[in-house]
């Protein structure tokens, strides 16, 4: 018998395996045993800590817009996990508390602002999609998709403009940009895309393409739904991933810092993941409106309304 939670699974793992079915043979990071401990443990404090920040939504104990990153930890970690934590740079987007616990802010810190205590890493103003730490290079969540791109691109600029102009030879940081399938339509990704390819900017371009831009589905709301391809036409390197497996991640990740630390300029990579909450509240939703749906009385028109009507 196909359970509701069953088909949620089958649902969830048929097409995540269509969706990496015609992915070309990637090269995975190599690790130590060290290393492999560290990226589980990251993954799973990311995992741990979302999964406590929905129980406190759902209990009424946190306000606000809280948007969770369960099933996307592979990606934060297997990118972040690759860069120099304070030396290089991360901007994120309203799904932000795992970027930031990758990036070594402390969860202490990440869930006091989530609470809007004074404790928090941006004095409990910024809240769930409002994360900053200059201490650990998080440049910041953001509520509007596509926001912070050009901020990251600034970030780029002046490591590139301190090496070059100022004569710093220590200044080699590198810049990841985190955001969405849903942006890649907007205006400043191209431009964005454009300016850093132009001078050679150390910028990482990340797309977590969940296939989903809140409730549009990505291939209804783009001509070509192949993200990745998008960077050749700014003779910019694009490489797709697997987001579920965080060696493919770290991998892609290490040779694109590689590239921008050569001066190579930037890489765009499209990683393809699934937001496990997503999934679940969406069957959950259909639920609720089914059940709830035969009950509402609805009020009876106003009369300027059935005038409308019959006209």
């Amino acid at each position: 018998m196909l359970t509701n939670q069953n088909f949620v699974k089958v649902f969830f793992l048929e097409t995540h395996v269509e969706r990496i079915s015609n992915l070309q043979d990637i090269k995975k990071a190599e690790l130590d045993r060290e290393t492999g401990l560290f990226l589980y443990e990251d993954m799973t404090l990311g995992r741990r800590f979302e999964d406590k920040c929905a129980e406190m939504y759902y209990r009424g104990k946190m306000f606000g817009f809280v948007h969770l990153y369960n099933g996307q930890e592979a990606i934060s970690t297997g990118v972040i996990g690759a860069m120099k934590k304070k030396h290089d740079w991360f901007c994120s987007t309203y799904r932000d508390h795992v970027h930031a616990l990758s990036a070594g802010v402390p969860s202490f810190e990440v869930m006091s602002e989530l609470f809007g205590k004074a404790t928090g890493c941006s004095k409990g103003r910024g809240g769930s999609m409002h994360l900053f730490s200059r201490e650990h290079h998080l440049l910041g969540g953001y509520a509007f998709i596509g926001e912070g791109i050009p901020v990251a691109l600034g970030a780029a600029f002046s490591s590139k403009y301190q090496k070059e102009v100022a004569g710093n030879s220590n200044s080699d940081a590198v810049t990841a940009a985190f955001f969405g399938d849903g942006t890649c339509n907007n205006g400043q990704f191209f431009e964005c895309l454009n300016m850093a390819q132009l001078w050679k900017l150390p910028i990482i371009f990340v797309v977590e393409n969940n296939k989903w831009a809140i409730g549009m589905a990505h291939d209804r709301a783009t001509s070509n739904p192949e993200i990745w391809r998008k960077a050749s036409a700014f003779g910019m390197h694009g490489e797709e991933v697997d987001g579920m497996d965080v060696l493919a991640v770290r991998g892609a990740a290490q040779r694109a810092i590689e590239r921008a630390r050569a001066g190579e300029g930037p890489t765009q990579g499209r990683i393809l993941s699934s937001l496990l909450y997503f999934i679940l509240f969406f069957f959950f939703l259909m639920y609720l409106v089914s059940f709830l749906f035969p009950l509402i009385r609805f009020p009876a028109p106003s009369p300027g309304l059935s005038l409308l009507r019959n006209a």
